[in-house]
């Protein structure tokens, strides 16, 4: 996937979820001309950083904060401006509280408020995440659980032992012509028992040695 293409999937995904809440609110003109006016802002503006093969590569460059007590990021305010749309207004309906939002390759997080946990809202690899920050730079990117190995390890494992066991069982049959009288304490009890062979079953008409071992 080249640079220019993931920028614009994780933008399209980015831009869906900051203006969702004002769906319900503005008409459907105005939100097309918000969010194609924000997407050439953010283009512009993320473009020089981005780099897929390294997420975490210019990640606080890429971070918008959003507060209800100020002004936004000029890539924002001046999409507001074109559409009509009122900063305050908008930042009431996605919840009224300060936040910074990160938008990485293939991954877009939010954090509310500085030192608490990052939250990832989207991120392109459908498996599970791992969030990682540090003092000064956040992002996140996917990484697969030891556990999900460790399941399709096991359940290899399982498939393989189950068909053994099958293989095995068919190779095995009861010969009910043996009988014998089997001594049990108090006393003898005449049981019918069958001799488990090994091996496959000799044919009809013919007789000869076998193997087999008494149940």
């Amino acid at each position: 996937m080249t640079a220019t293409s993931s920028l614009s999937i994780t933008l399209t995904q980015a831009i869906a979820y900051l203006t969702r809440p004002l769906t319900v609110t503005h008409p459907v003109a105005t939100i097309n001309k918000l969010q194609s006016v924000l997407e050439a802002n953010l283009i512009a503006l993320f473009a020089p950083t981005w780099t897929p093969k390294e997420p975490l590569r210019g990640s606080g460059q890429r971070c918008l904060t959003l507060s209800p007590n100020r002004l936004p990021p000029r890539a924002i305010y001046t999409a507001c401006l074109a559409s009509s749309v009122h900063w305050f207004d908008w930042i009431a309906a996605l919840g009224g509280r300060e936040f910074d939002f990160y938008v990485d390759p293939g991954c877009i997080s939010v954090q509310f408020g500085r030192g608490t946990k990052l939250i990832t809202i989207w991120a392109e690899e459908p498996i599970a995440k791992a969030v990682y920050c540090s003092s000064d730079l956040c992002s996140c990117f996917s990484a697969t659980t030891a556990s999900t190995l460790s399941s399709k390890k096991s359940n290899k494992q399982s498939s393989q032992l189950t068909r053994r066991e099958k293989a095995k069982q068919a190779r095995v049959f009861v010969d009910t012509s043996k009988t014998e009288v089997t001594p049990y304490d108090g006393g003898k009890t005449t049981v019918l028992t069958g001799g488990v062979m090994l091996g496959a079953a000799p044919p009809k008409g013919k007789s000869g040695p076998s193997t087999w071992r008494r149940t």
